[in-house]
Parts: C-alpha cells; structure tokens; sequence
C-alpha cells in the first residue's frame, strides 16, 4: 500500500501506450487516491486530456492538487500553458494572473500574458507586460519584438522603431525586425533611411533568399 500511488501510476502509464486512454485516466486518478500529492499522476492526467482535445479538462486537472498546494507556481504554469495550448486565453490569462499575485515579477507569466493580450488585440494593455517583463530582461530580442509590434499596432512609431533596433542590436539576422523598421520608414517616406538599413543587413546575409527579395523591394 506504501506504494500503491507509484504503482497505479505505472499501471496508468501502461494503459498510455497501448492508446487506452479510459484506462490510462483511471489509474492515473487511483494513484492521485493514494497520494493526493502525487504531482505525476495530475500531469499525466492532464496529458492525457489534452492529447485527447480536451483541454479545458487538461488545465483543470491540477485543480485537486492547487487546492491542497495553492502557492505552487510551478503547477499553475502547468495548468496555464495546457489552457494556452488548446486556445483557451482567458483560462490561460487567469492562471497567469494567479502566478502574478504570489510573484508579482513572475517574467513568464508576464511575457504570456503580454502575449495573450497580443491575440486578443489588446494591444496597450500586452505593451504594458512586456515593459514589466523587460525591466528583468533587457536584453531579450523576443521580447523587444513583440513590444515594438504592440506600439505599432498603436501607432507609436517612434517607440516602434525604437524596439526593432534594440532587436537588431541584439540579434543582427532578426529579419522580421528589419522588415517591420523598413516598412515604418516606408510609411514615413524616409527612403534613404530605408535603403540603409537593408543595405546594411543584406551585406551580413547576402547567401540568403529573402534579403535579395527585401533589398530590392526598397529599392522599387
């Protein structure tokens, strides 16, 4: 009985390969039965569901386990990113949020959130994660895309721009940075500026494809 959850576990992880997912699910809560703090078996289950489509089962599997272990982060990240997974954004921006409440300065929690905002279309609100989350991480070329496309979506090209250079700076092959600074430039009317920076990055990338097709879009 001392390792009755271990064992169901095993059972469950069996049933899994055989593709008997009723089975599988089964064990796998028997063994939660008999450890309710066996992690494992909530993530298997929770597994299994999403592999089964059915993500909003998938993200609430841990919910017996949060119940007993609420302050764990590690968990609600788990449970999130299923619910991110399988579309399901407010469930995901929810459990976000509650990592947020015990770890204010969470930097992934902060970086999905801004990212679901994105999806959402909320765009102010997705820039105002990822200055939170950039105060930790200056230096994440990611990060400083996705906030450059927050600010062009609100028209802020100044801060835009700003963005896509600092991604630049920090990964010069950046190619969509580049794309989106050339095409502010072009709504600007600054060609010569446009011209510049293709020139300069076609010269680091000149085996590659698509800066010949971008170099010459400038120059058309």
């Amino acid at each position: 009985p001392e390792n009755a959850a271990v064992s169901y576990y095993n059972i469950g992880v069996l049933y899994g390969e055989l593709d008997d997912a009723e089975n599988s699910i089964k064990y796998f809560e028997k063994s939660i039965e008999a450890d309710p703090l066996y992690l494992r078996s909530y993530d298997a289950v929770s597994r299994v569901y999403e592999l089964l489509g059915e993500p909003e089962k998938g993200g609430s599997a841990f919910d017996g386990y949060l119940k007993m272990r609420p302050g764990d982060t590690d968990v609600l990240q788990l449970s999130a990113e299923i619910y991110y997974r399988g579309g399901l954004y407010d469930e995901a921006a929810e459990r976000y949020e509650m990592i947020l409440t015990l770890d204010p300065e969470h930097r992934d929690a902060l970086f999905s959130i801004g990212v679901i905002r994105m999806k959402k279309e909320e765009y102010g609100k997705a820039a105002e994660y990822f200055e939170r989350s950039l105060k930790q991480q200056e230096n994440n070329a990611v990060l400083l895309y996705y906030l450059g496309l927050c600010y062009e979506e609100l028209g802020d090209t100044e801060k835009a721009l700003e963005n896509f250079r600092k991604t630049t700076e920090i990964d010069k092959n950046h190619i969509n940075a580049y794309y989106r600074m050339g095409n502010i430039y072009n709504q600007k009317g600054i060609l010569k500026e446009n011209v510049n920076v293709f020139d300069e990055v076609f010269e680091r990338n000149s085996e590659k494809k698509e800066y010949y097709y971008l170099l010459a879009a400038v120059y058309i």
